[in-house]
């Protein structure tokens, strides 16, 4: 999806909070799969990365491959969660995973998020979600949430760049309005919808952008213009996929 890799490795990262130990990082890990369903919890292997995290893995009664969380060492945040991706039965739409991810979510205190990709393979939903403050898509601020569309379990999150990324920000009115940055787009794309947008830029930086979503010569675009210039920034180029679409 977009700007979902944009994020390179950092050097370190302080995550806001208490430090936590292994038997809280498997309480941690037991509440985010779902206590009822752990049939037992066993340590896994730590890492160093920007962030810090103790391993868990978590075997659960209905699942015969454990699930393997990575819990923040600082602060006890969720950083990822894998568990069976193997080629699954398609029971469920798209629709209805989309709408038990966004639960999952608001469940697990991430409000205000906005989905911005969904794709589909083997049976496993792919969505990815950002930040929303007002009318303001945050891409930085990403959310990776994967679904079983045989029985609609989550079987992946990741929660990496958000962690990195968000903070409070101060997003002031942009210059140029929507219209007169719609004026500055090549005339032929046909622009099929339109939105203020905070990308991340390569020098780890953030740009206000009307992000505008068209059709030019049979093929999908996104154009980003900068909304107090009105300068491209970026134009991605979507590709339709099996089981969804590709951003390039």
């Amino acid at each position: 999806g977009p700007f979902s890799e944009s994020l390179k490795q950092q050097k370190h990262v302080d995550i806001k909070g208490a430090a936590i130990n292994q038997k809280k990082a498997e309480e941690i890990a037991a509440d985010f799969v779902g206590r009822k369903r752990v049939d037992k919890i066993t340590a896994g292997s730590s890492a160093k990365g920007d962030i810090e995290t103790l391993g868990v893995y978590v075997h659960t009664k209905d699942e015969v491959e454990p699930y393997f969380v990575a819990v923040s060492k600082k602060g006890g945040k969720v950083v990822l969660m894998t568990g069976n991706t193997a080629n699954q039965k398609r029971n469920i739409s798209m629709a209805k995973a989309k709408e038990m991810a966004d639960n999952f979510l608001k469940s697990k205190g991430y409000n205000d998020m906005a989905p911005t990709y969904q794709q589909q393979s083997n049976g496993i939903c792919v969505i990815n979600y950002a930040y929303k403050k007002g009318d303001v898509i945050v891409y930085p601020d990403l959310v990776k949430v994967k679904i079983s569309l045989a029985d609609g379990k989550i079987v992946g999150f990741e929660s990496r760049n958000y962690l990195i990324r968000h903070k409070e920000r101060d997003i002031k009115k942009p210059k140029l309005s929507a219209e007169e940055a719609k004026k500055l787009v090549n005339p032929n794309l046909q622009v099929t919808s339109g939105r203020l947008a905070i990308i991340p830029t390569e020098s780890k930086g953030e740009k206000l952008c009307y992000e505008f979503k068209g059709k030019y010569g049979g093929e999908n675009y996104i154009i980003y213009l900068d909304a107090n210039t009105g300068d491209e920034v970026n134009i991605l180029k979507i590709i339709d996929a099996q089981g969804g679409q590709m951003v390039i």
